[in-house]
Formats: C-alpha cells, sequence, structure tokens
C-alpha cells in the first residue's frame, strides 16, 4: 500500500480480539465511548481518533446489507463464520458491531496477576490437542498450573501451538525437564480422552516419562458448563496468573455465552 504510507511517520494496525475492543476502541482502549453505530454497513471509512490516530474501518457488508467483497466473503463465508465464532466474535470482527458486555462471562478485572510462585505446591500439566495430525491443523493448547495450600490455581503458562503430536510430545518431554529443574516437577499430564490425546499419551508412556498421565473424559459435559463452573473462582480471585500469558488471557476474555467452539 504504497500510496497510504508514503508519508506516515508511524503505521498501527489492530487486530480486534479483546472481548470489550473494538480496532483498539479505535486506539483509545480507555475511555469504551465511541458511537460503533457511526460505523454500520459504512464501508471503507477513513477518520482521525479521539488519541489523533487515522483509522480506516470496513465491515463486510454495504449500505445495503451486501458483501463488500463477494468474490471472498460470500454469503457461505460468513455464515460459516458466524457459526463457527458465534454472535459476541463475528459481530464485533465483521460487523464491526460490539454487543453487550453481559455476553462475556469472565470479566476482565477477574484476571489477577501474580509475580511468583507459592510453596508448598501440586505442579500440573495440560494439553488439548489439536483435531488433526497436521502441523497446519488447529491449535494445540499447553498450559502449566499450581494448586497451592489455600485451593488457588497459579498458572506460570499457558500457550497455543500448531504443531504435529510428536512435536508436542517432544515439548511436553522438555516442559517437564524444565520443571524439574526448577525443582517444581510435574506430578500429573492432563489429556483431553480423544483421539489424538489417547495418541499423545500412548507415546509419552513409551518415552517412561515421571509424572502421571490422566486422560480426562469431558465429552459428555457442555462447553459452556465446564467454563462457567469457573466463574465463582475467577470473581473471587483463586486463578491466578504470570503477566504476559497472551494466549491465555484471550481464551478467557473472550469466552462468551452462545459460543459453539473453541
Amino acid at each position: 500500500m504504497p500510496t497510504l504510507i508514503e508519508n506516515a511517520w508511524k503505521l498501527v494496525f489492530e487486530t480486534p480480539w479483546w472481548p470489550d475492543d473494538l480496532s483498539g476502541d479505535i486506539l483509545d482502549p480507555e475511555d469504551h465511548d465511541f458511537d460503533y453505530s457511526l460505523l454500520y454497513r459504512k464501508p471503507c471509512q477513513t477518520f482521525i481518533s479521539p488519541k489523533g490516530y487515522s483509522v480506516f474501518s470496513c465491515p463486510c457488508r454495504d449500505e445495503e446489507g451486501n458483501p463488500v467483497m463477494p468474490e471472498k466473503l460470500d454469503e457461505t463465508y460468513l455464515e460459516r463464520k458466524r457459526k463457527n465464532m458465534g454472535p459476541y466474535l463475528y459481530n464485533a470482527l465483521y460487523e464491526l458491531q460490539p454487543v453487550m458486555e453481559d455476553e462475556v462471562v469472565f470479566q476482565r478485572q477477574w484476571i489477577v496477576h501474580i509475580k511468583k510462585l507459592p510453596f508448598p505446591f501440586v505442579r500440573n500439566l495440560a494439553i488439548d490437542m489439536a483435531g488433526t495430525l497436521s502441523e497446519e491443523s488447529s491449535f494445540t493448547g499447553i498450559s502449566i498450573g499450581e494448586w497451592d495450600i489455600d485451593g488457588n490455581l497459579n498458572i506460570p503458562y499457558a500457550r497455543k501451538y500448531k504443531l504435529t503430536p510428536m512435536r508436542v510430545k517432544d515439548l511436553v518431554i522438555k516442559l517437564i525437564y524444565e520443571s524439574e529443574k526448577l525443582k517444581r516437577p510435574i506430578r500429573y499430564i492432563i489429556i483431553e480422552k480423544e483421539k489424538f490425546g489417547i495418541y499423545l499419551a500412548d507415546h509419552l508412556k513409551v518415552e517412561n516419562v515421571k509424572p502421571q498421565i490422566v486422560l480426562s473424559e469431558i465429552a459428555g459435559k457442555k462447553s459452556r458448563t465446564r467454563f462457567e463452573e469457573l466463574v465463582p473462582k475467577y470473581e473471587c480471585g483463586m486463578i491466578r496468573s504470570f503477566q504476559g500469558l497472551k494466549d491465555y488471557e484471550a481464551g478467557v476474555r473472550t469466552y462468551y455465552r452462545g459460543k459453539k467452539k473453541e
């Protein structure tokens, strides 16, 4: 885009992702007072934000409700995105119209940061495997959580990766070794009991890893129920994490009612 950047001092690219953040709240996330109705079905707008940034805005539909790029964003594509994302995230990303805050299950202020891990503790490693063997699959989520004597869950590590199952195995072994070096050994490896989770568990058993492997069966429990059971613990500050765990915080802060899947 040489025409757009020829005389620019600084370029800012914002990805609208947080539950209360649409295009960085128009690059002004502290005010939260932008009238998003001004953007409704008005593609290709440029304007100056309250903080003085030049903003380019383009929702997925034009003034008549038709896709702005039918060769790429046709009705089938948009319907699939809405079905997969659910109404909350779809409206923010594609329509540029955030929905009500009460759709968010976990509030921003419930994310509590800690600087060091307490003693004594029980350290566990949890893995949610991707659904295919390909490295270009969906994400695999890996996290380390420590339970302390007061019943708090402290999270020093949580990331998502696009890895093959064998590379996930290698990463798990590395995390086991690094935890032992820190004198905070992992006691349990918890893996969802599904096709590739079982595959990973079998390969870890072949490696004779020290932590006990637990296959967790959650197939009979609805995702919404599982997540909303955590609300009291988040609200009371019993789930804490290190600062900078962007994948984890994005997952927590963008979980909303009506979301179909992760």
